[in-house]
């Protein structure tokens, strides 16, 4: 019993373990007792959509919304509740959105699937969707992030 108490009066235990718990205990708080009762997904809050919604970016004052939605994933504009279908895919999903150098991309999970799902990567150029990017090799296109 000395070494129990011992080890949870010790400053390694206050300083490691006892924040890790806390943030643990109010991660599950949250989930369980942040919403109330009537949740609204988030495609409804943003706009209202028959997909699930995997990525949202703002870009040149419009909304766009990318969603999941196994081999035929849409891309929405947003505004005032409502939506709008801009492009739908082959693909799994759209799962990221990111503005670079004045453009939008948007990359595919599993784009042109089937017959071979690869790393897909878009670019609006004034109201189309151009494929710009694809990888054979790897099926996943995930967030996009841009660097330096």
């Amino acid at each position: 019993m000395k070494k129990l108490a011992k080890f949870v009066l010790n400053k390694r235990f206050l300083a490691v373990f006892l924040p890790v718990i806390a943030c643990l205990l109010a991660g599950f708080f949250l989930l369980n007792h942040s919403l109330p009762a009537n949740r609204a997904t988030t495609s409804e809050l943003l706009c209202s959509t028959d997909q699930k919604l995997m990525s949202v970016k703002m870009f040149n004052g419009t909304v766009y919304a990318g969603s999941y939605n196994q081999h035929s994933p849409k891309l929405y504009t947003c505004s005032g509740g409502s939506a709008s279908v801009q492009k739908t895919f082959n693909a799994e999903s759209v799962f990221g959105l990111e503005e670079f150098n004045g453009s939008l991309y948007a990359s595919l999970e599993q784009g042109g699937y089937p017959p071979v799902g690869k790393a897909t990567v878009y670019r609006l150029e004034g109201s189309d969707w151009n494929s710009v990017f694809d990888d054979p090799d790897n099926a996943l296109g995930m967030e996009l992030k841009k660097s330096d």
